[in-house]
């Protein structure tokens, strides 16, 4: 398959709702997309605003500086140092300028974008490390309004194994000017930056360099049973391995079969880094479908709102936050409610007074005890029904520290962002 009809296929279904504003969502469905080579069909993005936000500096009319505290940017594109460097030669004889790829958020917690222009993009970009899969290169690009300097755009890139160098907008509405091999600045200003996203499995330059170094590694020793010396103690049996685990639930979110306990795991996966690299983004996502499969998943609306108050792989959003609190907290109620009884003389379910067992209980005077099966029923009740109170307990809790925030945010005053994408 060509790259271009590749990268087409990545975008396909992104932006189906036609959002103008939503380019921070767009870009970060693709680069999810690139990152996993498949379209994970999770469906359209929101139209509305990503809420990505860059603090430029100018200087002399110029933007010399780009960075940002967004934790969805964070999480795909900031690393430790690595142990290789990638030197342009300038067409100086005496000066080599060393452009350190190894990016990282820095004390302050930003992560700096990389600047660049129209004349020297294309090499920049071709000299990034690649991915050990399909040695190619991938990221985003960060543009600004020539005219309104606080809004931005932000796309994406992908440079092949051959190579080539493709820029790509998920957010266009023509399909055939979402791909191009040309970075088109018309209505933006001539500063780029760009931040490349660390591919799951690592980078071929680490993995060459391992492979130079030779590591032996100790062969075990084989354990023997001390009873029955020719026999050699036998493994432990254990659990599914989490690539495996990991490989297994993402094959199912690829089918109509997967259910939502299934994307619940899968959302576990990605948001520990089970068997996969660490992807917020994809857990919000994960768990997002959860509730769309069960709406009447107490835990998944729990979750979901956890997500939007922390935030987790989306934008921060107390209403919404709220909306799936109390969304959880009415199915908990509905489903503790009594069950009326059929017989208007009996008493509603699970209305129950436990019967006291005379061995353990002098207040009981009956010598005749009840059925083992009975009294357990009546246990099994009291179990769930003390396990709902915890549930709404632990609703109330979550309400008081949502009042909390709100409080604290009413009072301290919010700085303004200086571009949004």
């Amino acid at each position: 398959m060509l790259t271009t009809d590749f990268l087409l296929a990545l975008v396909d279904g992104i932006n189906d709702y036609h959002g103008t504003v939503n380019c921070g969502h767009c870009a970060l469905r693709l680069d999810d997309h690139i990152s996993h080579g498949a379209n994970l069909r999770l469906g359209p993005v929101p139209y509305e605003s990503a809420g990505i936000q860059t603090h430029a500096l100018i200087k002399t009319g110029r933007i010399t500086r780009s960075s940002t505290y967004d934790t969805r940017l964070l999480d795909k594109c900031s690393k430790e140092p690595a142990d290789f460097r990638v030197v342009f030669d300038l067409n100086d004889k005496e000066i080599k300028y060393e452009i350190d790829l190894t990016v990282k958020k820095d004390e302050t917690g930003q992560l700096r974008f990389i600047a660049a222009g129209v004349d020297n993009i294309k090499e920049r970009l071709k000299a990034l490390p690649r991915r050990q899969k399909d040695e190619s290169a991938y990221g985003f690009i960060v543009l600004t309004h020539e005219s309104q300097n606080e809004i931005g755009h932000i796309i994406n890139f992908y440079v092949d194994k051959d190579n080539e160098v493709y820029f790509i907008d998920a957010q266009h509405q023509i399909k055939e000017l979402q791909v191009s091999q040309q970075l088109n600045l018309q209505g933006f200003r001539p500063e780029i930056f760009y931040i490349a996203s660390i591919p799951p499995e690592g980078y071929k330059v680490k993995i060459e360099n391992e492979a130079k170094r030779k590591i032996k590694k100790e062969k075990p020793i084989k354990a023997k049973n001390m009873l029955h010396p020719n026999l050699s103690i036998l493994p432990p049996v254990t659990a599914e391995r989490n690539e495996d685990k990991f490989h297994r639930l993402f094959a199912l979110s690829q089918t109509n079969s997967a259910t939502a306990q299934d994307w619940n795991e899968l959302g576990h996966c990605y948001e520990n880094g089970i068997g996969t690299m660490a992807n917020m983004t994809l857990a919000f996502n994960c768990y997002k479908k959860v509730t769309e499969l069960d709406p009447e998943n107490i835990e998944g609306w729990k979750t979901l709102g956890s997500c939007y108050f922390a935030p987790m792989g989306t934008l921060k959003s107390e209403e919404r936050a709220e909306e799936c609190y109390t969304k959880a907290k009415e199915l908990s109620q509905r489903q503790s409610a009594p069950i009326p009884a059929q017989n208007p003389q009996e008493p509603a379910h699970p209305v129950v007074v436990a019967p006291r067992d005379p061995q353990f209980s002098p207040m009981f005077h009956s010598t005749t005890k009840a059925p083992s099966d009975f009294k357990d029923k009546q246990i099994e009740l009291l179990r769930k029904q003390l396990a709902l109170k915890d549930q709404e307990l632990a609703l109330q809790k979550q309400e008081i520290a949502l009042l909390r925030m709100q409080l604290e945010k009413s009072s301290s005053a919010s700085n303004s962002p200086k571009m949004g994408a």
